[in-house]
């Protein structure tokens, strides 16, 4: 069971290195031409429709990577740069590209409105994301490695890097519907996340960096002397906190900055152990994960008030994933989804009080479920462990 999940953490792990750390591997160069006008155009059956609960088994193909629930769909990324899109009222599938034929790793998936996004290797592809149509390609060149994809307000990023630190890694933007390259900037250590009209990086000296997302120019860069190896950012909210690929067990201040001008705003904790991601609530709540540095499996919870900086709660021994489910908070512990109000806590009584999901076979602890929502109505269960994907509603 530990060597599972310390091999479970080590993943996760590699995965942060890849999508969000500071100071990865680089590499520059532009993308080969558009294949737009693929003959690829995937296979069709499901019904698309609402959101209902239902449980399926996932397809080898689909097992690798976290899947994305959105509106109608819950789209889950095939290796190396291909879909599978399942309906949220059945969980059959709608629609299906590159299935049949997986190979390598895919980096992750993103979607911006009717477009569905997949990296891997050095393959970039949009696809429609009702019809699962492709709507074009990127290539790059022999050598790259593409991460996973960000999108927002008709914009598509994604970053090459190559095969030693030394090479400068380039974040590429193109326009969603029909890849048109937009620009790209060199840089080492860049962290795509994308939010209305700008895209936030992280750059050389751990600084963050918005950039227009039409143009590429930099905006607004935060103070070097509070470092910014990663971000969690929300509507109105961006903090700064320790890479999850960190090394060593010293780590910077986790700090709130404005996400305008990304000025110091204040420090809302000195973490003894290495921060592991979070979620911030719409009412300024920041839910902290903590894990050991050489052994990120579990870990801690810690629970802040972004505007006063005081610590409303803490707990441990939860599960890996946290999401927001309106407005409060989901994980899994000990067979069941467990809803908390992000101010009141565990402890929390009344209409605050915790709210307990039946026991789901998927939410045991030897299935090693991943946790994902769509808004504040339902929640999907993926599991590592007998690969399975369930749709329920939040508690």
């Amino acid at each position: 069971m530990r060597e599972h999940s310390v091999r479970r953490g080590l993943h996760r792990l590699a995965m942060a290195a890849l999508l969000v750390c500071a100071g990865c591997a680089g590499a520059s160069g532009s993308p080969d031409a558009d294949a737009a006008s693929s003959t690829d155009t995937g296979s069709r059956s499901g019904a698309v429709a609402g959101w209902q609960p239902w449980t399926v088994a996932l397809s080898t193909a689909e097992a690798s990577r976290t899947c994305l629930p959105t509106d109608r769909l819950v789209v889950c990324p095939v290796a190396p740069a291909g879909l599978v899109a399942r309906s949220a009222s059945t969980g059959a599938v709608a629609w299906s590209v590159g299935a049949d034929r997986p190979t390598g790793r895919n980096a992750g998936v993103a979607v911006d409105g009717n477009r569905a996004l997949s990296a891997g290797g050095r393959t970039l592809r949009a696809f429609d994301l009702t019809t699962g149509r492709p709507a074009w390609t990127k290539e790059f060149p022999a050598g790259r490695t593409v991460g996973r994809p960000a999108a927002a307000d008709g914009v598509v990023y994604v970053a090459a890097y190559g095969a030693t630190a030394a090479e400068p890694q380039t974040l590429f933007a193109y326009r969603a519907s029909d890849g048109a390259p937009l620009w790209q900037r060199d840089s080492t250590g860049i962290v795509p996340v994308a939010v209305g009209s700008r895209v936030y990086t992280v750059e050389s000296g751990a600084r963050a960096v918005a950039r227009d997302g039409r143009t590429g120019e930099a905006v607004a860069t935060s103070d070097g002397s509070h470092p910014c190896p990663s971000l969690i950012s929300a509507p109105g909210y961006l903090v700064c906190a320790s890479s999850p690929a960190a090394a060593g067990d010293i780590f910077p201040p986790v700090v709130r900055i404005d996400p305008d001008t990304l000025a110091f705003d204040r420090t809302l904790l000195q973490p003894v152990d290495k921060p592991y991601g979070g979620v911030i609530t719409p009412d300024g709540v920041l839910v902290l994960r903590t894990v050991n540095a050489e052994d990120p499996a579990g870990g801690d919870w810690t629970a802040i008030d972004m505007e006063s900086g005081r610590i409303l709660w803490e707990t441990t021994g939860m599960g890996d994933d946290i999401v927001l489910a309106g407005s409060r908070v989901v994980w899994v512990s000990e067979g069941r989804l467990v809803s908390v109000d992000p101010r009141g806590g565990p402890e929390a009584t009344g209409t605050d009080a915790p709210r307990y999901s039946p026991a789901y076979p998927e939410a045991a602890d030897d299935r090693y479920p991943n946790l994902s929502a769509h808004d504040d109505t339902h929640l999907v269960l993926q599991t590592e462990a007998r690969p399975t994907l369930r749709s329920v509603p939040a508690p």
